[in-house]
């Protein structure tokens, strides 16, 4: 605005758009894109990116949001179950624990498959799995001759998100202090 206070972020990628700030601004934002456009309106955060938002308060009244992905995980294991005509094995971990693959030496096994796969998965990572960072960029490593090894990891991957489909999501709660926090791999 005039006194050089930020009053409106709209968050935009392809057709999908968060607005926040202030109402008048929002109301104003709204409006504007309406004439030139037109949209489809969802009230509140609801999904964003492929992650779906719910409100909720925790048992002291205090709000949070928890974020989901259930769509993406299931299209994951519906696509490996496609594939390989079975249902994935669960596990507890999304990698072999201390496990490192090695490089495949012989023929690549269905490369743009395994891509295709991993490539979910990575999204699913970035926004809401960071516990399967690790083993998504150990996969992500064999994506030019993916081996045997590779797609046992890979099973075990979908296995993992087969077993914890219903459990695996993010919450996000208002900050009691601001600071700054990273993960780094």
């Amino acid at each position: 605005n005039k006194d050089g206070l930020t009053v409106l972020i709209a968050c935009t990628h392809v057709d999908d758009t968060l607005v926040v700030g202030v109402a008048e601004e929002i109301k104003w934002f709204k409006e504007s894109v309406g004439k030139r456009f037109g949209y489809t309106e969802q009230k509140g955060l609801k999904k964003h990116l492929g992650v779906w938002y719910e409100l909720k308060r925790d048992e002291n009244g205090e709000p949070y949001l928890e974020a989901n992905m259930r769509d993406s995980i299931e299209g994951i294991i519906r696509t490996w179950e496609t594939y390989k005509g079975s249902k994935a094995k669960e596990y507890d971990t999304p990698g072999t624990p201390g496990k490192s693959t090695e490089k495949n030496l012989g023929r690549a096994i269905e490369p743009t498959m395994y891509r295709k796969i991993v490539g979910k998965i990575m999204y699913v990572v970035t926004k809401l799995l960071p516990e399967g960072a690790n083993e998504a960029r150990e996969l992500t490593r064999q994506f030019g001759n993916p081996g045997e090894e590779h797609w046992k990891e890979l099973e075990r991957y979908v296995g993992y998100l087969t077993k914890n489909r219903n459990d695996l999501k993010q919450i996000y709660r208002q900050p009691k202090e601001l600071r700054v926090m990273s993960q780094v791999d």
